[in-house]
C-alpha cells in the first residue's frame, strides 16, 4: 500500500485547490465527489475510497479502501490488487466509519505502524492422534510495540475464552508467559485454536496456533486380507508386518512399500468415504483389483471407531512399489 505525506490535492469539480505537486502524488476526487483516488504517477496505481453507500460527500460518512489499477480518464478502472505493506495508513478493505473527510485523509496520510504480537509453544502445532494427549503446555505472547503504547495483551482458547491478560503493559512491550493451561483447565484432548491478541487502541492484532486432532491412516500391506479383524485395536493392527501409522487429515495417500508374497493395503476413518481412484507405479487405476470392507478399530484413545480398508485380492511381490491412494 502506498501512504503520502506530501500531495496535490484537486477535484474534478472545482479544479486545483492545492497547487504544490512535491512528489507528484496526488488525491483526485471521482465525479459528484462521491469517490476520491490516490495516485502515483510513476505508475499509475489508484487507491480508491469510494462511499459505502450512494450520498455525496457529508461531514460525517463512512469510506472503504480498496486498490485499483487505473488511471483517471483513461479506460475502464480494471480491479488489481497490489501487494500489501503491513503499516501505516488504511488498509485494503478497511471501513472507516462516523469521521469527518478532513480526519479521514489525515488517517489516510499519516504514517502508523501497529503492534505485532507472536504467540509461541512449547508444542508443535503438528496434527495428532486422537488419545495423544497434551497434558503440559507452556505459551508466551511476545508483542513489539508500534506508534502508540500497548495497552491490552490476552491469550485465549476456543475451549475456555479468556485464560490469561497483561494489561497495561509497559511501552516498550514485555512478553505474556503462561505454563499453567492444562494445570487450570484440563489436558487437551481435542482439537483447541490458541489465539493471543494486542491492542493499542487504535488496532487490534491476533496470532493463533491451532492444534487438531484426528484418527490416523494405516497403510503399508498385510499377508491375507484376513489379518484385519473387526475390534482390532490400534495396536494389534501396527503388530502386523507391513503395517504402519500415518497421522494426517483427510488427503490423498502415497505410499511406497517392498513386499514379498503380500498385498497392498490402506485403512482410515469410514466417514472419509471412498478413494475414487488406486494409481500404481504405471499410472494404470488398479481399485477394481482391491477388496473393500469396513471394520471396528479400538484407538489409541480407547474408543471404536468405524474403519474402511481396501487390500490388494491377490499376493504380489514388489521391489519400492508406489500406490497413490486419492479420495
Amino acid at each position: 500500500m502506498a501512504y503520502f505525506t506530501k500531495v496535490l490535492l484537486r477535484t474534478k469539480i472545482s479544479g486545483n485547490v492545492l497547487e504544490d505537486e512535491l512528489e507528484r502524488r496526488e488525491i483526485v476526487f471521482g465525479d459528484d465527489e462521491q469517490t476520491f483516488f490516490i495516485r502515483r504517477y510513476q505508475d499509475g496505481k489508484l487507491l480508491r475510497f469510494p462511499h459505502c453507500n450512494d450520498e455525496i460527500i457529508t461531514p460525517d460518512n463512512t469510506w472503504s479502501a480498496e486498490k485499483i489499477n487505473a488511471v483517471l480518464g483513461e479506460g475502464s478502472s480494471v480491479y488489481d490488487v497490489v501487494s500489501e505493506v503491513t503499516v501505516g495508513g488504511i488498509n485494503d478493505g478497511e471501513v472507516v466509519s462516523g469521521t469527518t473527510l478532513q480526519s479521514f485523509v489525515e488517517k489516510l496520510l499519516m504514517l502508523y505502524t501497529p503492534p505485532v504480537v507472536n504467540l509461541s509453544s512449547n508444542i508443535a502445532t503438528t496434527t495428532r492422534e486422537f488419545g495423544n494427549n497434551i497434558e503440559t503446555m507452556g505459551l508466551t505472547a511476545s508483542p513489539i510495540k508500534g506508534d502508540n503504547d500497548i495497552t491490552l495483551l490476552t491469550i485465549s482458547t476456543s475451549r475456555n475464552g479468556q485464560v490469561a491478560q497483561q494489561s497495561p503493559i509497559v511501552p516498550a512491550g514485555e512478553d505474556l508467559v503462561y505454563n499453567t493451561l492444562c494445570e487450570d483447565y484440563g489436558e487437551i484432548t481435542n482439537d483447541i485454536v490458541i489465539t493471543a491478541t494486542v491492542s493499542d487502541d487504535e488496532r487490534t492484532i491476533i496470532d493463533t496456533l491451532n492444534f487438531q486432532f484426528v484418527y490416523p491412516f494405516y497403510t503399508g500391506w498385510v499377508d491375507e486380507v484376513n489379518n484385519i479383524s473387526n475390534n482390532m485395536t490400534r495396536d494389534q493392527l501396527l503388530a502386523l508386518t507391513g503395517v504402519d501409522l500415518l497421522v494426517k487429515t483427510k488427503s490423498s495417500v502415497n505410499k511406497t512399500v517392498t513386499l514379498l508374497n503380500g498385498r497392498f493395503m490402506i485403512g482410515y476413518p469410514a466417514s472419509y468415504g471412498a478413494l475414487s481412484t488406486i494409481i500404481d507405479n504405471t499410472g494404470f487405476d488398479t481399485i477394481t483389483d482391491y477388496f473393500t470392507f469396513t471394520a471396528n478399530i479400538i484407538g489409541l484413545d480407547e474408543t471404536t471407531q468405524s474403519y474402511r480398508f481396501y487390500v490388494l485380492r491377490n499376493d504380489t511381490t514388489q521391489t519400492s512399489f508406489t500406490n497413490h491412494f486419492n479420495f
